[in-house]
């Protein structure tokens, strides 16, 4: 029998496991008594991000059994591109056909054609956290640096379905902000922090869902990666 190393299973999942574990922590070295809406903590998480998008890929190469390709496997590459640009963005349109219909009959599709909007856009430093930074460290850590570590000891569609628990779980660290905030361990793990200022007009959200909607966002983010990747 192989004995387990680096490159087996265990030793990838684990690996996976590090580097959410990282990402999260990443955003909390910085000793603050601000909110996370705060311009000063948005700043601070942002380059806290930056520098763990600088860093997965290095991780990335020392758990791959062959990191000769490791740019192929992480995405960049030419092979295939044209594919693995279009592909996912008409899959991605279709699943939201429905809101993208209704904004366009009633008007909304024209806002973006506004340099107003834009400008206004990314002087909202909350935007840009959420629009940019975060889906684009996000996708950057939890697929194209975790994903080929999987990939190399299980199945893709297994693969699909685990790091994604790991991206789901991650967004369990927004229970800390409401426990900071002064909300006892009970009614921070079912508010999810995003709706945390509405709760008392509007009903809370679950945590929970937020880990199952994340989940299952993340496996198809998942399964376009590993589609879109050569064969």
């Amino acid at each position: 029998m192989e004995l387990i190393n680096h490159n087996s299973c265990f030793s990838s999942v684990l690996a996976c496991v590090f580097l959410t574990i990282c990402y999260v922590g990443s955003l909390y070295v910085w000793r603050s008594k601000e909110s996370r809406d705060h311009p000063s903590t948005i700043k601070k998480r942002c380059f806290s991000v930056f520098v763990m998008m600088l860093l997965a890929p290095i991780f990335t190469q020392y758990f791959l059994s062959d990191p000769s390709d490791i740019y192929e496997k992480m995405g960049l590459r030419e092979t295939a591109l044209f594919k693995a640009l279009l592909l996912p963005l008409l899959l991605t349109a279709t699943l939201f056909l429905g809101p993208l219909t209704m904004q366009f009959f009633s008007g909304g599709w024209w806002i973006y054609l506004e340099p107003m909007f834009w400008i206004s856009c990314w002087q909202d430093l909350v935007w840009v956290r959420n629009h940019i930074m975060a889906p684009l460290s996000e996708e950057w850590v939890f697929r194209a640096c975790m994903m080929p570590i999987l990939l190399q000891c299980l199945s893709p569609m297994t693969a699909v379905f685990v790091g994604p628990i790991l991206f789901g779980i991650a967004h369990f660290h927004h229970m800390l902000e409401q426990i900071k905030g002064g909300c006892e361990v009970k009614t921070a793990l079912i508010i999810s922090s995003e709706y945390a200022h509405i709760l008392t007009n509007k009903g809370s959200k679950m945590s929970c869902f937020q880990f199952t909607y994340t989940t299952i966002f993340g496996a198809y983010s998942s399964y376009l990666f590993v589609i879109s990747s050569p064969r």
